[in-house]
């Protein structure tokens, strides 16, 4: 479909169906109001910061972290607020709708179904804009950022506004003509597309367009020689860009499509978290090698999907917590396991702090702890995790409004082992997330410092030192995955591990959302081996 970006109409894939949302097609559509900078992420231009990022990462990586947001920025500077006419997919009648997030223009657009009413007849661009203007500037700017995907309920405002819109338009005596339609895009018959996959098989897909794939997954990917051909996002434009810019074969809005193509083999999940577990054991069970990253599973019911789908043992399912692949990580283990005992690990980490429309904080995405704190926990499991079982764990008191801010997290194991991971937004932010991981084992200690510095110690004598730029183990992740994957080798994520590293985390989202500080946890076994 065309979609009007910046003055200029770009070719972009239609988007995919979304629940409680409906497509319809556009023929005349009234930007009121733009998505202003402070109703999504703010991206800081800091000097220091990129200096600090290069010093720790090294220029080539920084690089990309740059190029990244500033494609952030371009991608999301024309949103709009918007009033729409047009028809539902299927039928004839017309219908007015209000978006809260969308391109000034597009042949098909998404709109929540609460924000879309029917009209008696089409009204001419006069006529819109007469019903438009009846409403004051302010109250449009007020429901600007609304986003359906959160799938929470529309502003009770944007309700009343599209409400107010059709009601003036009702008001008018005038019939008018319908309008010109816009040209259909050009679309290949199945046979041609069906020829083209049996020609190219091999190839990878990504679900998301987003941030983390365009720093880390696609340069990776095509470190590891792997076929581009599918890049999947909810937003057209997002897909179109990152098709465009980064050399995918296709762009796609609906992982349905890509998961079903005879073209693809590969998976990477990087959607929004509430969405892994679900994407990836379809894509499993369609027979493609997959990747999810964290976190796997916010639920019960999605840990269960997850599990019920490694019991196939044909299926590939790598679990995208990348920490375990660092250098600094293997080292740290190598030295543990020539130790016994009880561990005492404790991880002091600084989070990013973001805003409170950001999307980890919408109440289907489980809050900061399944979506971040969750690379702590399952790092406690793979250090602690081979001779202890987890047991208990606490957390410390709310402080701050938002119950997954500035806590503490305590995990006990039976063995004596204790796992203590605080995580903050406060502090010097330059360097973005930020750790420090301290492990102690009998006479043992071993101190990580922002995966830039390892130091080791045995009774007072220095086992290991080493520095360099920081490495949290993404590349080696994906490298050796998809090397995995093309060999026919098993992944290296265990169902255990997924069971303990995601039953704790479920848990203890569950305790801050319900003030609770201590809890037994059921980590007897996992329900099956491999």
């Amino acid at each position: 479909m065309r979609y009007l970006f910046r003055d200029r109409w770009r070719e972009v894939p239609c988007y995919a169906p979304y629940r409680s949302c409906a497509l319809v097609e556009v023929r005349l559509s009234f930007p009121v109001a733009r998505v202003a900078p402070h109703d999504q992420r703010a991206i800081a231009r800091d000097w220091r910061k990129v200096l600090s990022f290069v010093r720790a990462e090294g220029p080539v990586a920084t690089w990309r972290k740059v190029r990244s947001k500033r494609e952030q920025e371009l991608l999301t500077s024309d949103f709009h607020v918007v009033v729409a006419v047009g028809t539902l997919r299927g039928e004839e009648a017309p219908v007015i709708c209000l978006g809260t997030r969308h391109p000034r223009c597009a042949e098909h657009m998404l709109f929540h179904r609460d924000l879309t009413v029917r009209i008696d007849r089409w009204p001419s661009e006069e006529e819109l804009a007469r019903a438009v203007q009846k409403v004051d500037p302010m109250r449009w700017q007020s429901v600007a950022g609304y986003n359906f995907y959160s799938d929470q309920p529309p502003p009770p405002e944007a309700i009343r506004l599209i409400q107010a819109v059709a009601e003036a338009l009702a008001e008018q005596d005038t019939d008018a003509p319908t309008g010109r339609a816009k040209p259909v895009a050009p679309v290949r018959s199945p046979a041609q597309a069906l020829e083209d996959e049996e020609r190219t098989r091999g190839g990878v897909a990504i679900i998301s367009a987003g941030d983390y794939a365009r720093t880390q997954i696609i340069p990776a990917l095509r470190r590891a020689g792997a076929r581009l051909d599918a890049i999947v996002d909810l937003e057209p434009l997002f897909a179109a860009h990152v098709k465009e810019e980064y050399g995918f074969s296709r762009a796609l809005t609906d992982w349905r499509e890509a998961i079903r193509s005879a073209a693809i083999e590969f998976v990477v999940v990087a959607s929004y978290h509430d969405t892994h577990a679900l994407i990836a054991s379809e894509a499993a069970r369609h027979g493609k090698k997959v990747l999810v990253e964290k976190p796997p599973a916010i639920t019960r019911e999605d840990l269960q999907m997850l599990l019920d789908a490694m019991r196939d043992g044909r299926a590939f399912i790598e679990v995208g917590f990348n920490r375990r692949f660092a250098p600094l990580t293997r080292q740290a283990r190598k030295l543990l396991d020539k130790v016994a005992g009880p561990v005492t690990l404790i991880c002091r980490v600084k989070e990013v702090e973001i805003p409170d429309a950001h999307w980890y904080r919408w109440p289907k995405e489980g809050t900061r702890i399944a979506g971040n704190l969750c690379h702590w926990i399952d790092l406690a499991v793979h250090f602690l995790g081979d001779r202890a079982r987890p047991t208990e764990i606490a957390l410390s008191p709310q402080v701050t409004a938002h119950p997954d801010e500035e806590r503490t997290l305590t995990i006990a194991f039976d063995d004596g082992s204790v796992a203590a991971i605080t995580a903050t937004s406060r502090g010097d932010a330059t360097l973005g997330v930020q750790e420090r991981i301290e492990l102690r084992r009998d006479q043992l200690t071993i101190e990580i410092e922002d995966y830039r510095a390892l130091r080791a110690s045995w009774k007072g004598k220095p086992l290991a030192r080493r520095r360099g730029l920081r490495d949290k183990g993404h590349r080696a992740m994906y490298l050796e995955t998809f090397r995995r994957a093309q060999k026919g080798e098993r992944p290296l994520y265990s169902p255990r591990d997924l069971f303990w590293t995601t039953t704790l985390t479920i848990r203890a989202t569950e305790m801050a959302r319900a003030g609770e500080r201590s809890s037994k946890v059921d980590c007897e076994a996992p329900p099956f081996q491999t």
